[in-house]
């Protein structure tokens, strides 16, 4: 089989969408059954080779893949984007399955897949840019009907279509893996090291990963730590780690002024080596999103042997499962108690610890790619 991708999540900064594009793709470099794999970006298709794209976003510091980021947020560029791209696909072989790792595909003539991560522009459009919304309100649905398979995350978002959209093709649940980096032990001394260049202490800080976005639920979190009591908080400072987002402004304001008394501090966006050590070195992972599709960060931090507190919420109490600390995230008193509970109670932190470890091992890019190749097969087999 070939497949063509579109890279667009691989542009610039890496987040959920790009990091799940990227994790089946070194996957499936490394399987027999695609014999040849094709990179779609604004330049054009490009055959990749093993080991290509894997460590770094492709392209990221060109003025065109630069400019495509910007055009994303004015009217109707985003067609005009698709457009164009649409062109370099009528050059391949209709046989070519084309995947489109992000929502909506783009014209073309051959097989193809699509990726939904979630439905957050329907469950609450406040969270998203207008442009976006309209794009994905205007296209979505038309790039469910026309897909030959339908790709989710989770069971939650798979459930969420089905309600939401009147559509017969096949939705196949395709979990996100977890790197090996996040499974590699390292001696404590070797992550010491690394949290040192951040003036951090092993076990002695709160770590929250995730871009700075409205639904992140940052704001609540923030007024939940300051409720701690004093004690608390200079023992365990609050570590922000993530790029800057949507909305984000009055949040980024916030979090300076707290970062004066050294009790909330934020380090932007990090290396991924960088961010298994700050994993692995926290005391407490906190996750209280109000909404996901399924919530890496999670499983990676278990994967590091971190406790994790999170969201009750459908798609986060699937990538958990038993294996964390839930609390409402619509509630600072919630928030705020978990985090007292989980400093307090060292047997709690402990078994959380040993569950997360275990529940996390099953998420793996393997897995993930032998189920994507299996529904890629059947669409082989009918041309």
């Amino acid at each position: 089989m070939e497949i063509v991708v579109n890279l667009a999540p691989l542009y610039g900064h890496l987040t959920g969408i790009g990091y799940y594009t990227l994790g089946i793709l070194r996957a499936l470099t490394k399987r027999s059954e695609i014999r040849s794999i094709y990179g779609l970006t604004m330049s054009g298709v490009s055959k990749l080779e093993s080991g290509i794209y894997l460590n770094h976003a492709p392209e990221k510091d060109d003025l065109i893949f630069n400019l495509r980021m910007v055009l994303g947020y004015l009217p109707y560029a985003l067609g005009f984007i698709h457009f164009f791209q649409g062109l370099h696909l009528s050059r391949l072989d209709s046989k070519v399955i084309y995947w489109e790792p992000s929502y909506i595909l783009i014209p073309y003539k051959g097989p193809k897949v699509v990726t939904i991560h979630d439905l957050s522009h329907l469950k609450c459009p406040r969270w998203h840019p207008p442009e976006r919304r309209r794009w994905l309100r205007k296209n979505l649905e038309k790039s469910l009907k026309s897909a030959d398979f339908v790709f989710v995350i989770s069971e939650s978002i798979k459930k969420e279509i089905l309600e939401s959209y009147s559509i017969d093709k096949p939705i196949e649940i395709i979990y996100p893996g977890i790197d090996d980096l996040f499974y590699r032990q390292s001696r404590k001394d070797v992550y010491t090291q690394r949290l040192k260049k951040f003036g951090l202490k092993w076990k002695r800080y709160l770590l929250y990963v995730g871009t700075l976005e409205p639904r992140k639920n940052l704001e609540r979190l923030l007024f939940a730590f300051i409720s701690l009591p004093r004690e608390l908080r200079s023992r365990f400072p609050l570590i922000i780690v993530g790029a800057q987002g949507w909305a984000s402004h009055s949040l980024k304001g916030k979090i300076e002024r707290l970062a004066r008394d050294g009790e909330v501090r934020w380090l932007g966006y990090i290396s991924r080596y960088d961010l298994k050590a700050l994993y692995a070195g926290a005391k407490i992972f906190v996750y209280p999103s109000l909404y996901e599709g399924f919530g890496m960060p999670v499983i990676e931090a278990m994967a590091c042997g971190t406790p994790v507190l999170t969201s009750d919420r459908p798609a986060l109490r699937e990538s958990a499962g038993e294996a964390a600390y839930f609390i409402d995230p619509e509630s600072i008193d919630s928030i705020r108690e978990g985090l007292r509970t989980l400093l307090r109670e060292e047997s709690l932190v402990l078994k959380l610890k040993k569950t997360g470890l275990s529940w996390s091992s099953q998420f793996r890019w393997d897995s993930s790619a032998i189920k994507f190749i299996s529904c890629l097969k059947k669409i082989a087999n009918q041309l």
